[in-house]
């Protein structure tokens, strides 16, 4: 509708106003989804979102319950493309998940698609003209009912994004219209009733009502949750971000990219534990859960024995809270577990085990039904009739099923986001609902080429491929935990078929919809032709769980190393030699199993890293104290295998010496980031960002000795000439560490010493050549620091050390030496380079230097110089 002039141009008669290339119904997590790649993968503007509400957020705008919060880490919940790096807390909030998806639709400029305030009444198949007729109708009092309360938009195709969390169920409990206090359900939550002082009736145990109680209990009189079965609880772990972390989240993206796929690997692990009632991760559910309970509830027997299911871990979905049993021990709050018969104008009456009604004895003033969504009804209240008048009531008679959780038997031309057999127990919802988005464009394309033709096009599921994919997804659910026979889930429809939950992994559904094979529809119309020359659409999957983690592996092997040369540089402190002493082998080859989720690979990376011929390999201190693991022999390397471990450790080993250079230049971030991979931004920028805050605080703190594990989140700055940093990997994978504990992943970056001249002077950091591991050598055998000097600072019984030597460079002519305090070194600048894209050079160079006997040394034209 925009146009040149500052105000609305229309052409006369607005035909666009009521036909479009696409209708999207709903403006919630999955629509706004397919409308952004709409934008993105077909170019195409012409689109209209219903909403039947007055704002963007979908169940985010309509939920808001005290306590609203998401139980996917914030890092997971969002879009790929548009990953937010100012969440506020590890968990989200209802409101922070609002305000990411305005934000996002802002960006996307998704406002002026958006009809608020309307709802779809009913969408019939035109099979003439091959488009779907889609009335749509106002809400009564609104300001738009005053101009067009009613309307019809014909439309090419016809996305459903409505969800499975959309209409409410209320409980079908007998006398609960004759109630005389306040009813409310927890999805349309009335703010203006005022809850303190009262007595409170909460009406299910589930998700939300854990989230409600703890926030509730707070203000209000008395709470009495009436619980039908109990749920498996598990830590939430919540913790707030920093600004720091924000910060680097915001300008350091791989970090968050990181974080993002470590946090999608650890859900997918759970995938076992909600699919296998008897696999080791949900034995690891059951013990989790009971230990917090019997933790929290102290001596509460009573409790212990009414608060531990009777099901598998997956049947119904994991709580994932920390103060749901402390509520539940509050004093104001009872559970009653005998079942409601019925409730009376100002109580509730239960069912004691002989049989017999009994009053559970208060006047409750507010019911909370906190009874979940009308989850099997995937398109309620919307009638969809489909080719030959049949309806999709009709269709689904037996049950929904839909190819893929997509596209459903008779309905050409649409297609549905978080359809039957999609939902999710273990991972973020939001990696299935882009895996869909693409699809669906994948098949809105052609549509899109036929109607620029002026052409007539419809595809439509063939039933055979529906019944054989819903066959195979069947089979693996009826023996899942879903099935479990001891709990009753919103999983399941009346007749018991599990029509929610996807069977398999986010990985396995993001390759199965990774193409759209049209041969699996029937494709008619005049546009045929379109479908029969591209009849596969390859609309590809977001590759996250994987992007970062090997060369990440292979920076923490260099880590390893990096942390004895800080030994050496720092061998005045005794801190630093304390690190030294708690590395091992062993030790850093367990950090690396818990963090890679890829055990074969990351301990043959790590072996590889310790074949390497440098004289500063450590060996274990006290292998009697570390974690016992198998590691694959170097012989069981093929040489194709040999080569590749050695060529990550090769980049990893060049990366961070970069970051060591970039570090001791203060260089500023955008100089010096694009030279570097992903693994060096990982951990060099933590430096940079945190140098200000921690310059003037001493060296207190846990050693790394004392804990077992190399670094401490309480490592400090002690002098402007060093630079020391604590770099925790938990903090990378799951947020900062929680109650002031040490993590057991903290991993430590290498303290720097600045080179110093004789005044104090900081030289200007060199430039770099592709002998990076000669380098890395040299510089640590230059340094004049004896192995009789180390032995009396009582490290050499953990570490091989050799005498002090010179290393000869190629294509270089000398090394760079540290000489003992208050030697002179001459330093000649040059003018600095360009950072390269490719990292050759970073920051800026020495045209000559001094070597360890005392020669001056100019390296020919075009040779590299060695680092400090």
């Amino acid at each position: 509708m925009a146009g040149d002039m500052p105000w609305p141009e229309v052409a006369v008669g607005n035909a666009n106003h009521a036909n479009t290339a696409v209708v999207i119904i709903g403006a919630g997590l999955s629509g706004m989804c397919t409308a952004i790649d709409l934008i993105k993968r077909n170019n195409c503007r012409n689109f209209i979102i219903v909403e039947k509400s007055g704002g963007i957020g979908g169940t985010w705008h309509d939920n808001k319950y005290p306590g609203c919060c998401c139980d996917v880490w914030s890092t997971l919940y969002s879009y790929s493309f548009a990953q937010n790096s100012d969440w506020t807390r590890e968990y989200p909030g209802q409101e922070e998940i609002l305000a990411y998806l305005v934000k996002t639709a802002q960006e996307y400029g998704l406002y002026k698609h958006v009809r608020f305030n309307t709802s779809v009444e009913n969408a019939t198949w035109d099979d003439a003209a091959k488009k779907w007729r889609v009335k749509v109708k106002t809400a009564e009092g609104s300001k738009d009912a005053e101009f067009n309360p009613e309307y019809e938009i014909v439309t090419d195709f016809l996305v459903s994004a409505v969800g499975q969390l959309n209409q409410p169920k209320w409980p079908e409990i007998e006398g609960i219209k004759d109630f005389k206090g306040r009813v409310m359900h927890s999805a349309r939550w009335d703010w203006s009733y005022d809850l303190k002082d009262k007595k409170i009736a909460v009406l299910g145990n589930g998700c939300t009502s854990a989230q409600i109680i703890p926030e509730v209990v707070k203000v209000a009189k008395s709470i009495t949750v009436f619980q039908r079965t109990p749920n498996w609880v598990i830590p939430r772990g919540d913790a707030p971000v920093s600004s720091l972390w924000r910060n680097v989240y915001k300008y350091v993206p791989p970090i968050r990219w990181r974080k993002r796929a470590a946090q999608m690997d650890f859900r997918e692990a759970f995938y076992d534990a909600v699919i296998d009632g008897q696999s080791a991760l949900a034995g690891e559910i059951r013990r989790q859960s009971t230990t917090m309970m019997r933790e929290q509830l102290p001596g509460r027997e009573d409790l212990w024995e009414v608060l531990t299911p009777k099901y598998n871990p997956g049947c119904k979905r994991v709580i994932i809270s920390d103060d749901y049993f402390p509520t539940i021990a509050n004093p104001k709050v009872s559970l009653e577990t005998r079942p409601i018969e019925k409730i009376t104008a100002s109580g509730v009456t239960v069912k004691n085990k002989n049989g017999e009604a009994a009053d559970v004895g208060t006047e409750f003033d507010l019911l909370v039904c906190a009874t979940g969504f009308q989850t099997t009804e995937f398109l309620h209240p919307i009638e969809l009739t489909g080719k030959n008048g049949r309806t999709l009531s009709d269709v689904w008679k037996n049950g929904a099923q839909a190819y893929y959780g997509v596209t459903v038997e008779n309905m050409p031309n649409c297609a549905m986001l978080y359809g039957p057999n999609t939902n999710l127990g273990h991972n973020s919802i939001i990696l299935m609902i882009e895996s869909q988005s693409r699809y669906i464009n994948g098949l809105i394309s052609p549509v899109l080429d036929a109607r620029r033709k002026q052409q007539s096009l419809s595809i439509s599921p063939r039933p055979s491929k529906i019944a054989a994919y819903n066959e195979k997804v069947q089979k693996v659910l009826m023996n899942s935990s879903f099935a479990d026979p001891a709990c009753k889930s919103w999983y399941r429809n009346e007749a018991g078929l599990i029509t929610n939950n996807w069977s398999g992994t986010v990985i396995e559904y993001q390759d199965m919809l990774s193409k759209v094979e049209l041969a699996d529809y029937e494709v008619e119309g005049t546009g045929k032709a379109i479908v029969e020359k591209n009849p596969v659409v390859k609309v590809g999957r977001v590759v996250e769980e994987t992007q970062v983690s090997d060369r990440l592996i292979a920076a923490l092997s260099v880590l390893s190393v990096g942390a004895v040369a800080a030994g050496w540089l720092m061998r005045n402190s005794k801190y630093a030699l304390a690190i030294a002493r708690g590395i091992s082998v062993n030790n850093t080859q367990y950090v690396y199993y818990i963090l890679s989720f890829r055990h074969t690979q990351a301990l043959t990376i790590m072996e590889q890293a310790y074949l390497t011929p440098m004289s500063w390999r450590p060996r274990p201190m006290d292998t009697s104290t570390q974690p016992e693991l198998r590691v694959p022999t170097p012989t069981s390397l093929s040489p194709v295998e040999r080569d590749a471990a050695q060529t990550h450790l090769e980049e990893a080993r060049q990366t961070f010496m970069r970051g060591q250079m970039a570090i001791m230049d203060q260089a500023p971030a955008q100089d010096y980031l694009p030279s570097v991979n992903m693994a060096t931004q990982n951990f060099v920028l933590k430096f940079l960002l945190r140098e200000q805050e921690l310059k003037i605080q001493g060296l207190e703190g846990k050693s790394a000795e004392q804990t077992g594990h190399v670094g401490d989140t309480s490592i400090k700055q002690a002098e402007t000439s060093q630079v020391r940093a604590a770099y925790s990997f938990d903090d990378i994978n799951g947020g900062t560490t929680r109650r002031e504990e040490t993590s057991p992943m903290a991993f430590l970056l290498p303290p720097i010493e600045f080179a110093q001249n004789k005044q104090g002077e900081k030289p200007e950091g060199p430039t770099l050549d592709n002998t990076m591991s000669q380098t890395f050598a040299a510089q640590l055998n230059a340094m004049p620091f004896s192995a009789e000097e180390f032995e009396q600072s009582n490290s050499a019984t953990a570490y091989n050390v050799p005498e002090p030597r010179v290393l000869p460079l190629t294509p270089g002519s000398g090394v760079l030496c540290r000489y003992p305090r208050g030697r002179k070194q001459r330093v000649e600048k040059k003018r600095k380079p360009v950072p390269s894209v490719r990292g050759v050079h970073a920051r800026a160079g020495l045209r000559g230097f001094v070597n360890c006997k005392g020669e001056r040394v100019v390296p020919p034209k075009g040779a590299g110089s060695v680092l400090v």
